[in-house]
């Protein structure tokens, strides 16, 4: 109980996507306690890139929506920093 309440537990974020052929690309960003609770939750409203992106972006269209429409969207809404964000999407790399 010797830690100072007044500064934020250190966060982890973990942050993927979810793609249905239909709707398109679905975010979701959590933000997790060092000790496993949910500090924070968000999420996008879905992505469909349109048949010009597709052609204009080719094939760095998936990193481009990934990463910075969807990720680095959901990042700079969080309002906790955080030590890490883990992912399981490799166009999450492109994070900037």
């Amino acid at each position: 109980m010797g830690k100072n309440m007044a500064n934020p537990l250190p966060a982890i974020g973990f942050l993927t996507v979810l793609e249905d052929e239909q709707h398109g690309y679905f975010g979701g960003y959590l933000l997790l306690s060092e000790l496993g609770r949910p500090l924070e939750f968000h999420c996008n409203t879905p992505v469909l890139p349109n048949d010009a992106q597709k052609i204009l972006y080719g094939a760095s269209l998936r990193p481009y929506v990934l990463g910075e429409l969807i990720g680095q969207t959901l990042v700079e809404k969080a309002e906790l920093p955080v030590q890490a964000i883990l992912t399981d999407q490799e166009e999450m790399l492109s994070l900037t």
